[in-house]
């Protein structure tokens, strides 16, 4: 993809953790290289190049895609991408799918982030705009079709996926495009963290916690005064209490299920972690 719009740029920082352990580019797809393998229709056919028939999304660029009233802003993308424009020539309304051409293997992942750039084009007024992701393992899925709301720009759309999709091994991912209005994808990435059960050192005699997995709460043993954190999957502090010696309850009411690391110091050379489940 070749842009001159800002580029998002992922920083993660938390004053109670030091690092990520691994990190797995699991899929990505910039529509840059021709043909396209990794992306095929629903149908199982071959993305197509240039102008869209009906039914279907084909790579192409600004030069396919654009049309009388179609402009999908070259100034933002003079690259390749995947798309729609029912304008022509069907002069009507479609929806086409696009999916991976084999399920992506998320083993063993303790995270994983998704990312794309979408265009929708606000020019047709043909109806609405249908920009649908989804995700399905063979028994559950994740849909996502809401907050893709900007027009007439190319747009970062950036996500953590929900723990569900965590560790299975087959995942087929999907993009539905169309509703009657031009819209198209690019720069499609999965990313996955594995995290080592010790980024600090392990639990000693010193300190115990149950249950894990936890639901509504846990408890700390501990056996000095010290701080406490917990942080999400990837690395950023959700909850901090200070713990006293003896037993120590920590709420997790408002905790969202998945993975995360509780870190336990009296002194910040001496920190010590272990994963929680919260379901």
């Amino acid at each position: 993809m070749k842009k001159t719009a800002k580029f998002m740029l992922l920083i993660i920082a938390s004053i109670c953790y030091t690092g990520l352990s691994a990190q797995t580019l699991i899929f990505s797809e910039d529509f840059e290289t021709s043909p396209v393998t990794s992306i095929i229709n629903n149908d199982d056919s071959a993305l197509g190049e240039g102008e869209p028939p009906c039914g279907y999304a084909t790579r192409g660029n600004a030069s396919d895609y654009n049309s009388t009233n179609v402009d999908m802003n070259v100034a933002e993308n003079s690259g390749y991408y995947a798309g729609v424009n029912p304008e022509y020539p069907c002069g009507g309304f479609y929806d086409a799918t696009i999916k991976t051409a084999s399920p992506l293997d998320f083993t063993d992942m303790d995270s994983l982030r998704f990312s794309f750039h979408y265009y929708k084009t606000s020019t047709l007024n043909w109806g609405g705009v249908i920009l649908k992701v989804k995700f399905h393992n063979g028994t559950d899925s994740i849909v996502i079709d809401a907050g893709m709301t900007v027009q007439d720009s190319w747009t970062m759309y950036d996500t953590v996926l929900p723990a569900s999709m965590l560790n299975e091994p087959s995942v087929d991912l999907s993009f539905t495009l169309g509703g009657g209005e031009a819209v198209a994808v690019d720069d499609i990435q999965v990313q996955g963290w594995v995290f080592s059960d010790n980024p600090g050192k392990q639990f000693d005699q010193n300190i115990s916690f149950y249950p894990n997995p936890a639901k509504d709460k846990i408890t700390i043993q501990t056996g000095y005064d010290a701080n406490f954190c917990l942080m999400n999957a990837l690395g950023k502090q959700v909850k901090k209490q200070t713990l006293t010696r003896g037993e120590n309850t920590v709420n997790l009411n408002q905790i969202p299920a998945g993975i995360y690391y509780i870190r336990v110091w009296e002194h910040p050379d001496d920190i010590k972690t272990h994963k929680l489940l919260v379901r």
